[in-house]
């Protein structure tokens, strides 16, 4: 037998395996499927499979019987995937054939009912691995469902360029008390600007209510600023100092120039614990005030308002606000698209293969067993950029007097989303100066509502 998955052939040569005579297989176990590139499988993995040369066949009496021949066998494993994946056009033509009546072939489908219907789950399991998972991983991983996105999603999942391995990762307390030194570090070139966007919230437990951390590194390029969104992380239920904290931990170290930051509900009281400045007890640090940046892309009167909120002395002048209104919800969602539509934005592979390729490249952290936390750590981010990609893709456009004006479904999130859109709308108005476009279509004020209203109180 053959099992064979993907990462055995990355770097493989194909002569190296059909110029040898020896490697062959009488059944070939193809272990999550959906992984596997479709040229792996049709140009090197199906080649060795071969009939079986029972030791009896060789007897003339029973050598031309072809009733006695063996068939090879294929057995495919897989969970279900999205439906713009190889595996699904595949799949698809398995069950004609089963409906055709081929004989052959087979299928078996097992999904969290079956599960619980033996006893191998329990329902009260399934309710809480359900509230741990967004709805479109759940559906896949435990509805055996393949998803695609639907006729009114305004983000297709073709959109998001998921090509970065080296993720950029915040030291961890324990490691900076001892050695200071961060090895998952990304140095900073010189024409880099960095920016950190935060979707904040407050109440623990809630659906929609998750604080989202992102960093974002930006190259600058004919076509505009090249977005690497290199990191990402989430919070629930810490209060506003915590969150303060943890947020000058990483713009500090992840050497932020900009901090783009949402002031709805929760978020005008952070702001406000991160203009004093703020000790890290456990690290023995003070990061410095943080206030409203100067730029022409805050209203005066946001600015002038934020200012006077603002505690310290000398506060650092970085912050860009957003409290966002329906127009400039409707404006940072086709911005959004405008710029992935333009593959000006690449985000983290997914953790199976960042795990992979930390194997591959000799990473010993990975491999520490002592460590029960290293993995999450190194993995988290690529995690999280999953997360945000389902958040994306299952968002809906609904009409909304001529706005668009996106809707999540029931019990989902889009807190990640947020984050991201943020982030990319302070972006596309850097695109501007560094493509020195004339700035016509900022000229009505009314593409800065949301970034220029804040709600006192």
């Amino acid at each position: 037998m053959l099992n064979l998955k993907e990462k055995n052939f990355k770097n493989v040569k194909i002569k190296n395996f059909t110029d040898n005579k020896m490697h062959r297989s009488n059944v070939t176990v193809l272990e999550e499927r959906r992984l596997i590139p479709n040229e792996i499988i049709d140009s090197i993995i199906r080649p060795f499979l071969v009939s079986r040369q029972a030791p009896f066949m060789k007897n003339p009496k029973y050598s031309e019987i072809a009733e006695l021949r063996e068939e090879p066998q294929e057995i495919i494993i897989s969970s279900a995937h999205y439906k713009s994946y190889e595996w699904y056009p595949e799949t698809k033509k398995f069950l004609k054939m089963i409906a055709d009546g081929d004989t052959n072939t087979k299928a078996l489908f097992l999904d969290y009912p079956i599960s619980i219907h033996h006893g191998i789950k329990t329902k009260n399991q399934m309710i809480r691995e359900r509230s741990n998972m967004d709805p479109i991983t759940f559906l896949m991983e435990y509805g055996n469902i393949p998803y695609g996105s639907s006729s009114l999603s305004f983000y297709k999942l073709g959109l998001f360029e998921r090509s970065i391995k080296r993720s950029w990762r915040p030291i961890r307390d324990e490691v900076y008390i001892t050695t200071r030194k961060n090895n998952y570090d990304i140095p900073k070139l010189s024409d880099e600007m960095r920016i950190v966007s935060v979707d904040v919230a407050m109440r623990a437990g809630s659906t929609n209510d998750n604080t989202i951390i992102t960093c974002g590194r930006l190259l600058p390029s004919k076509r505009g600023w090249l977005t690497e969104v290199v990191y990402m992380e989430s919070h629930n239920g810490k209060n506003t100092n915590l969150q303060a904290l943890r947020i000058k931990q990483i713009y500090e170290e992840f050497q932020g120039d900009v901090l783009v930051l949402d002031l709805a509900n929760a978020g005008i009281s952070v702001f406000d614990a991160l203009t004093a400045v703020t000790k890290d007890e456990i690290r023995g640090v003070e990061y410095p005030a943080y206030t409203v940046m100067n730029s022409i892309n805050v209203d005066t009167k946001v600015y002038d308002e934020l200012i006077t909120r603002t505690i310290g002395q000398g506060a650092v002048q970085c912050i860009f606000p957003i409290s966002a209104t329906a127009p400039l919800n409707s404006l940072i969602a086709v911005k959004f698209r405008e710029r992935l539509k333009k593959k000006l934005i690449t985000f983290l592979i997914d953790d199976n293969s960042e795990e992979e390729f930390l194997i591959k490249s000799g990473n010993k952290d990975i491999l520490d067993q002592d460590d029960t936390g290293i993995r999450a750590y190194l993995l988290q981010a690529h995690l999280q950029t999953s997360l945000f990609i389902n958040e994306s893709i299952a968002l809906e456009m609904a009409p909304a007097q001529g706005l668009v004006k996106l809707i999540e479904p029931a019990g989902s999130r889009k807190d990640r989303y947020t984050s991201v859109s943020y982030m990319n709308y302070y972006i596309s108005l850097m695109d501007l100066d560094l493509l020195q476009e004339k700035n016509s279509e900022w000229d009505d004020i009314e593409a800065f509502l949301g970034v220029s209203q804040i709600i006192s109180g």
